[in-house]
């Protein structure tokens, strides 16, 4: 979206350019005009015609200049509108303004959960859908100061990723069920449960999420196959 952004922004300043040179030539046709008036008013004896002549001279002279400002903020204003459109299109991220407040909700009626020690080193937490597989999993070293976690679509996919090293966010991502990442998810609140709809063009389908403190809620996950 920055470089959206940066674009809009560059033909914006175009538009204002051009903008700017339509009015220099009408203010050269009012300059024009004027002195034509002022001139035969003054001296009386001035050519009329010749000064007619001179202001259409000028005027046709500079007409394929503007004809082609025109013509560019034309481009421009259209070209604009296709990326907007192309962008809210093809975005696959939809943050659904329907939050429900999270502060106090008990997990547990969404998820169990049990820790293990792993090899000896590794404290791992694993959370389970309800009466179902694996929904994330927390894995400390270090003395819980470094975590990875890893999230899982119901369907058993990983859905997100994070490592935290000394409360230092070193990395996060997201994916769509082929794996492939899922780019400018949102940030995602832990106060709230948070719905996301994601468009999977690739396999062409509308992935519903209600997340619930990173985790995704397997009763409120839905898929929908997206229209041709």
């Amino acid at each position: 979206m920055a470089g959206l952004g940066g674009f809009i922004q560059h033909m914006t300043q175009t538009m204002k350019s051009n903008r700017a040179l339509l009015g220099k030539r009408k203010k050269l046709k009012e300059q024009l005009e004027f002195h034509r008036r002022t001139s035969v008013k003054s001296k009386g004896k001035v050519n009329r015609e010749e000064l007619n002549e001179r202001i259409n001279y000028q005027i046709h002279a500079e007409k394929p200049l503007i004809d082609k400002t025109k013509a560019i903020m034309f481009v421009t204003v259209s070209l604009i509108a296709v990326l907007v459109v192309v962008y809210y299109t093809q975005n696959p991220i939809i943050v659904i303004p329907k939050n429900v407040h999270a502060d106090n909700m008990d997990v547990s009626q969404y998820f169990t959960s049990r820790t293990v020690l792993r090899n000896n080193k590794d404290t791992v937490k694993y959370y389970n859908f309800r009466m179902g597989p694996k929904a994330e999993e927390i894995i400390y070293r270090n003395n819980f100061t470094w975590k990875k976690v890893i999230g899982y679509y119901p369907s058993g996919e990983i859905f997100h990723t994070k490592i935290v090293s000394n409360d230092t966010l070193l990395m996060e991502e997201y994916y769509f069920k082929s794996g492939k990442i899922i780019n400018d998810f949102p940030k995602i609140n832990n106060n709230i449960i948070q719905e996301v709809a994601i468009k999977d063009f690739e396999r062409k389908q509308l992935i519903l999420l209600s997340i619930l403190k990173g985790k995704i809620i397997a009763s409120k996950y839905y898929v929908k196959d997206l229209p041709d």
